[in-house]
């Protein structure tokens, strides 16, 4: 596009923004943790907890069950991880607007900073994830590239692991990034599969229904992952907020069509679980 329609022009003939400018009005808070998990290739109609014919989220079900979590449906930021991380931690919600990226007015961890909350990033996925995130707001970055040889051995559990050695400050405001449900599925969960329910991805059953299994099986393994975060949560003390959600959906086979970078409604749902403590 850039090339065919921008290049050499002079900068005056982009159109502005339509959009009206935001506005943040700071409000007082007495939460001492907020808690943001953000799984990879979260897709709304395949959880259990959203009412998914299989069990494939005992943990997260049990607990909407016994009235402590919220689950609603909500909508990416992006169909791809580069544009919907960057534009949920910006808090932008139209399109167009990469002045704010750049700019970062009302990025969530300096919003955090200014009302006295330490900063977490802490990923199982590559750094190159922090662009436009906001890193020169962080307290604390951790990926997969600090502790390769956790990562490998643990997957998504070496977050778990991460977590319980963290210094806490008065205040924390912590994003998780899971990389659980994401291709391939079967190397996230391959070395815990004795306690999770499980399909069959034999290689005799059609690609469909080997995937879509595969895929279900990320996610139960992403359930046990979740009932561990949950618990350290849990032993935390004063007002506390945890939200879980998704960067994007993901295709299953749909009319042929894999992946996730299609805006359908696959690919653009994503769920929203919210859990509260002494709130």
């Amino acid at each position: 596009y850039y090339g065919v329609r921008l290049a050499f022009r002079p900068a005056e003939t982009l159109p502005p923004a339509p959009f009206a400018p935001y506005k943040t009005l700071p409000k007082t808070t007495h939460a001492q943790h907020v808690w943001l998990v953000v799984a990879d290739s979260l897709r709304t109609d395949r959880l259990g907890v959203m009412g998914y014919a299989r069990n494939n989220t005992p943990n997260l079900s049990r607990l909407a069950n016994q009235g402590e979590l919220i689950a609603r449906p909500g909508i990416a930021a992006g169909v791809s991880t580069a544009v919907s991380l960057p534009n949920l931690l910006n808090v932008i919600r139209e399109p167009g607007q990469t002045d704010l990226l750049r700019s970062q007015p009302h990025n969530l961890f300096a919003l955090a900073r200014q009302s006295g909350f330490k900063t977490h990033w802490i990923s199982s996925q590559e750094s190159k994830l922090l662009s436009h995130l906001g890193s020169n707001h962080l307290d604390v970055s951790i990926t997969r590239e600090d502790h390769p040889l956790l990562f490998l051995k643990r997957h998504d559990h070496a977050l778990v692991d991460l977590l319980a050695k963290q210094e806490w400050g008065a205040r924390n405001f912590v994003t998780l990034n899971l990389r659980t449900a994401h291709l391939p599925y079967e190397e996230n969960y391959d070395q815990h599969t004795e306690a999770l329910n499980t399909w069959p991805t034999d290689s005799d059953l059609p690609r469909e229904q080997r995937k879509a299994n595969a895929y279900d099986n990320a996610v139960s393994y992403l359930d046990d992952v979740l009932a561990e975060i949950i618990t350290q949560f849990d032993q935390l003390e004063g007002e506390r907020y945890l939200i879980i959600t998704g960067d994007h959906g993901q295709l299953l086979g749909e009319n042929g069509r894999w992946g996730h970078n299609d805006l359908v409604p696959q690919v653009a749902e994503v769920p929203i679980l919210v859990i509260a403590r002494e709130a």
